[in-house]
């Protein structure tokens, strides 16, 4: 949900619910966001580009309440899921959208471990989700 949008900064204040066994597609950002988790505890699990269809899985966090986060625009790869029994709430406060492409990463194999270190084949594509920031003067 989004509770405020610049239209002449396109910055943005958006609030996530991650109900148990949300899990986000793996995916990267075309803004940088810095967030906080007000409540409950997430996976993030992140990854590093490999070659251009590949990557590798760096790092799996648990994320608990009043935690800080942070993404950068086309550098940051993850994917974000409650694997808990409770909900979990995020506040991000979201820069312009930048140059780079929001993209999702399909595996090519089906279900991957996702252990720390393992590098899988993936399809790349535009990620196109409900707009939650402006471009600046939109």
């Amino acid at each position: 949900m989004t509770y405020w949008r610049s239209p002449e900064h396109g910055s943005s204040l958006v609030g996530i619910l991650w109900t148990p066994g949300t899990t986000a597609h793996i995916h990267s950002h075309d803004y940088s966001a810095l967030g906080r988790r007000i409540e409950g505890t997430v996976e993030v699990v992140e990854f590093a580009r490999a070659a251009a269809d590949r990557l590798r899985v760096i790092r799996r966090t648990q994320l608990g309440a009043s935690t800080l986060t942070e993404f950068t625009e086309g550098d940051t790869v993850h994917l974000v899921r409650n694997v808990g029994a409770h909900d979990a709430i995020d506040l991000h406060f979201c820069g312009p959208r930048g140059p780079h492409e929001a993209s999702r990463y399909t595996p090519r194999e089906a279900d991957p471990t996702l252990a720390v270190g393992q590098e899988f084949a993936v399809d790349i594509v535009e990620d196109r989700l409900p707009v939650v920031m402006s471009a600046p003067g939109e």
